[in-house]
């Protein structure tokens, strides 16, 4: 996924900023796109193939089109039998949490 022109603008800005030193703005920075990323609204797709009992995730995606896109090429085009589930992820970083 690519940043967009809001999350740029932000990321400079701390940039920008007087760092009182560079581990300092290493942890400011990757703070801030932690924070950026857990604002989005992302999509996954959960491939389900019920003979052989395996469920594929894949994404996630900035858009439900591109997740659609990707998911035709990725799984759909070779495996039939399987099928899909979307998710709308609120807030990923539920994923990473115990």
């Amino acid at each position: 996924m690519s940043i967009k022109p809001t999350e740029l603008k932000k990321l400079v800005a701390l940039l920008d900023e007087e760092a009182p030193s560079a581990e300092w703005l290493a942890k400011a920075v990757w703070e801030l796109m932690e924070e950026l990323v857990a604002k989005r609204t992302q999509y996954v797709v959960f491939a389900v193939h019920p003979s052989l009992n395996i469920v594929q995730a894949v994404g996630p995606y900035a858009t439900k089109d591109k997740l659609l896109k990707d998911y035709a090429k990725r799984i759909g085009a070779y495996d039939s039998h399987s099928y899909a589930k979307v998710a709308e992820l609120v807030h990923p970083d539920i994923i990473t949490q115990g």
